[in-house]
């Protein structure tokens, strides 16, 4: 049965509750049958009593012996098998039983009373018995974890080897194996705010998710590594990709590459001006959302550097994590993880810009690079956002990243929300800025910008970049992007005007325009085309003397748009931007934007 996750919304703000599914996949008390479980007896030459398990209908248990009268009758293995069972898509399998021995606390038990486990009911795995009885009869509880052996099927059995020396009566009850499932996600887990626009949205979220537990960094080690920890015991590192033991930590910085991990705060602590008289009251410097178990080596080349795609990589890892130029910020060096993570980065960075809202993250390092503080809030750069939103969309969350985050939550209270629900992003910073936040909505994707041949401002820009610094490209590009924001005001005697552009209508910006002429003024929010030669100009991608032409306002819509088609144009005076009388048909009007009137009504058209 479909469990909800539930949504509070009362004094203590929202909180999202979610909750896992628990089969009990056999229930067998051995009371009356063996049940569903079968014999496979093996009775070797010499053993003369009738070796094998049987229940005890007085005393409800099932009991195996090949001992009589104090003597041992011959050898003999006795097997009793569990059912095939189904754990396809268990997250945890347990078993558990209660068990006895005639010769309680014999080191021996061990050896001839045996629990075996299998995924393909042929090859088996002995798994260890956790608690022995301390007393003759006296029935002991045992709980062991099969998840590590969950597949499609798996089964076990009791196995028990008694020799011509040694046979110890074993009686076993009360089999119970459980299995989990994770519930289907909820598919709005943040249904409370649906309405509230990007400011609102962020706003709301800060609230909520900085009321958490603030830890203690001398006492979190051992929880900064559980939460990275892997199924299989070993650490998830993801600048370096080795397989650690919760052991290998450590606090040296002169260490060989995969000798040790130790941890790395995502956010540098330069960044906000950590200061150790200061700690206690510091929230961020134990925030496990965003302290990561990395590769001690890998921890130090990353340093407090930026994030960035980098150039000239002056080292490389393992995993293939880089340190190098960036080719946003010229002049810095910059760390790239792998892109498997890159998602990860950016959403950490998302939170940390929603939960610390109100902390300036520009007040060392080289934090002034990726954030603005103003009036109490800090956000991120056109650059930064454009790269974060970039990382975010090529790299979806991941099942690491929704367990992760289930950790942290159980540890110190708060969730990201970034992980719960990606499309957040998008209402805060990306496609849906400004929209009212609709849980399942649809969510625009970013606008490739590509007409006719042209290519995206992003794509301009890793062009740009990978000229050589000063030079420009031999042949023109026309870029398409939306104008973000202005360099200057319109000249009206030179027609010229510089900008930034994005792919999007609220990203952030990654493409400048360094001089372009048009008929006419460009505003923020206009949607543009730029042809020319792309410069690049001591590492900052540019277009000089492109040419612009105003395509669409980002006010408009795409069925606005398309609209325009509908329209009968035999009945529809053409006029020109400049007022000019065109033409009563559309069919072979040039290029450009044009305005429609019939009787009060007046719209835009855009020929391409």
């Amino acid at each position: 049965m479909k469990k909800l996750s539930l949504i509070l919304w009362a004094i203590l703000g929202w909180v999202s509750v979610a909750y896992t599914q628990v089969e009990i996949l056999l229930d067998e008390p051995f009371a009356e049958s063996l049940g569903s479980f079968t014999l496979d007896e093996q009775k070797y030459p010499g053993c003369t009593y009738a070796s094998m398990w049987y229940v005890d209908l007085t005393h409800q248990y099932a009991k195996v012996t090949a001992n009589k009268g104090g003597q041992s009758m011959g050898a003999s293995d006795c097997k009793l098998i569990s059912p095939v069972l189904n754990t396809q898509g268990c997250t945890k399998v347990v078993l558990r039983f209660e068990h006895t021995t005639y010769a309680a606390n014999s080191t021996s038990d061990v050896d001839y009373n045996l629990v075996k486990v299998s995924k393909d009911g042929v090859n088996w795995t002995l798994v260890a018995i956790p608690t022995w009885p301390t007393q003759r009869w006296g029935f002991v509880a045992c709980e062991i974890d099969l998840t590590a052996y969950a597949s499609s099927t798996m089964q076990f059995m009791f196995e028990y080897l008694s020799t011509d020396d040694y046979a110890s009566t074993w009686e076993v009850k009360n089999v119970v194996v459980e299995g989990w499932w994770p519930d289907e996600p909820d598919p709005c887990p943040y249904e409370a705010l649906e309405g509230l626009t990007s400011k609102e949205l962020r706003e709301s979220l800060h609230e909520d998710i900085s009321q958490h537990t603030v830890l203690d960094y001398r006492q979190i080690r051992g929880d900064q590594a559980k939460v990275d920890v892997r199924a299989d015991g070993k650490i998830w590192d993801m600048y370096s990709g080795y397989d650690f033991n919760l052991s290998d930590y450590c606090y040296d910085v002169d260490v060989t590459e995969g000798e040790c991990y130790n941890r790395e705060h995502m956010l540098p602590k330069s960044w906000w001006g950590y200061s150790q008289e200061n700690e206690a009251n510091d929230p961020m410097y134990t925030d496990l959302h965003h302290i990561i178990s990395v590769d001690a080596m890998a921890n130090e080349m990353r340093s407090a550097w930026v994030y960035d795609e980098v150039t000239n990589a002056t080292w490389t890892n393992n995993l293939g994590s880089k340190k190098g130029s960036s080719t946003t910020w010229s002049g810095e060096t910059a760390f790239e993880p792998v892109d498997e993570y890159k998602g990860d980065v950016a959403r950490v960075y998302f939170y940390m810009l929603t939960c610390y809202m109100d902390k300036d993250f520009t007040q060392g390092g080289k934090g002034y690079r990726y954030f603005t503080y103003n009036n109490g809030v800090c956000d991120f750069k056109s650059q930064s956002l454009a790269l974060m939103l970039k990382w975010h969309r090529q790299d979806p969350v991941s099942e690491k990243e929704v367990d992760r985050n289930a950790k942290v939550s159980d540890l110190q209270g708060n969730e990201n929300p970034f992980v719960v629900d990606p499309n957040l992003v998008e209402y805060i910073w990306g496609t849906m800025k400004g929209k009212p936040y609709d849980c399942d909505g649809e969510v625009l994707p970013p606008d490739p910008g590509t007409v006719d041949g042209a290519i995206t401002c992003q794509e301009a820009r890793e062009k740009a970049l990978a000229l050589s610094a000063g030079s420009q490209s031999s042949e023109e590009y026309v870029v398409v992007g939306y104008v973000t924001s202005l360099n200057g005001s319109y000249n009206t005697q030179y027609s010229s005007q510089t900008f930034w552009v994005a792919d999007t209508p609220n990203g952030g910006d990654v493409f400048y325009a360094y001089q372009c002429y048009n008929d006419a003024p460009v505003v923020k929010g206009d949607k543009v085309s730029l042809t020319g030669k792309l410069l690049n100009y001591n590492g900052t991608p540019e277009m000089k003397w492109g040419q612009t032409k105003v395509l669409i306002p980002a006010i408009e819509t795409a069925v606005e748009e398309i609209g325009l088609l509908d329209w009968n144009t035999e009945d529809v005076e053409i006029y020109s931007l400049t007022g000019l009388h065109m033409s009563a048909s559309r069919e072979n009007l040039p290029q450009g934007i044009y305005i429609l009137r019939s009787g009060e009504h007046t719209q835009k058209m855009i020929v391409r």
